[in-house]
């Protein structure tokens, strides 16, 4: 990747604006050092961008963390195949269905009063 006026390249020769290269640079600073140790000036210099940059696009802190793991969760969903549920199965089925070794004997009727 290489740094210039324009933004980071991807992989593919894309550039990415400044938003973006906030959110990827974040990522690893967050998985590494934790919400509380991360520094905003330490996520700008790996992104190549100026403190104001986080405030303008998130708001704060806590604002660019969420979106870095919104896309983490985005990324995910594209590695990992999702099972297609037919409509008539609620969200609260779906979770118990994917995580079946975190239910405990009375997770069926929480999901049956969630439905």
């Amino acid at each position: 990747m290489t740094h210039g006026s324009t933004g980071k390249s991807t992989e593919t020769g894309e550039t990415l604006g400044t938003k973006e290269r906030l959110v990827q640079a974040a990522g690893p600073i967050f998985a590494r050092s934790g919400f509380a140790e991360a520094t905003v000036r330490e996520i700008c210099d790996s992104a190549g961008a100026n403190l104001a940059a986080i405030n303008y696009h998130f708001g704060d802190k806590w604002g660019l963390y969420v979106a870095t793991i919104e896309a983490a969760h985005l990324r995910l969903m594209d590695i990992v195949p999702y099972p297609a549920w037919p409509e008539s199965v609620s969200a609260a089925e779906e979770i118990v269905a994917v995580h079946p070794s975190d239910r405990a004997p009375d997770d069926q009727r929480r999901a049956d009063r969630l439905a």
